[in-house]
């Protein structure tokens, strides 16, 4: 009769098989860990983006949440502007077109998507309707074309009726 100790297991020895397994359990929770710092390590864009710099130069370190490279998001482009009191007549989502000086000729479809609730650049003094026409509220324009042409800082116009 064998003793428990030198108990065979498909010809290896019971002790050898628990030692084989704690060792690959082993390695399989470093490799986890590895794949970890990995992922840790690699950068990615939050979503389909061009890059339009990066702020870094080989050796640099780079703390979390600190910005390492400038991203182009070309299909979230917008345009910010600015309507007088008495054109608040527009609803978000209403169609909108945007000209730019470096394309002459050309207008490009946009959506407002957002109107502010409170006016800006507001004079001290607003009882005339000259003054009162002074006080503007913040629109946004969802740009839906011209994403591949246009570039953020360009000046812009924008249109309720086609130009």
């Amino acid at each position: 009769a064998k003793e428990a100790s030198n108990l065979v297991h498909n010809g290896y020895r019971t002790e050898e098989v628990a030692r084989a397994e704690a060792a690959v359990d082993a390695a399989q929770a470093a490799l986890a860990v590895i794949d970890k710092e990995i992922e840790e390590l690699t950068v990615k864009a939050p979503g389909n983006c061009i890059v339009e710099a990066i702020d870094l130069q080989p050796g640099d370190l780079v703390g979390p949440k600190v910005p390492a490279v400038a991203l182009l998001d070309k299909a979230n482009m917008w345009v910010r502007a600015y309507l007088p009191e008495n054109h608040l007549g527009v609803a978000n989502g209403q169609k909108v077109w945007v000209t730019v000086d470096s394309f002459p000729g050309e207008s490009f479809a946009g959506r407002i998507a957002f109107v502010s609730r409170e006016g800006e650049f507001t004079p001290r003094n607003i009882q005339t309707p000259e003054e009162r026409s002074k006080q503007v509220f913040r629109i946004k324009v969802m740009l839906d074309e011209g994403l591949d042409r246009l570039r953020p800082g360009m000046a812009a116009d924008v249109w309720f009726a086609k130009p």
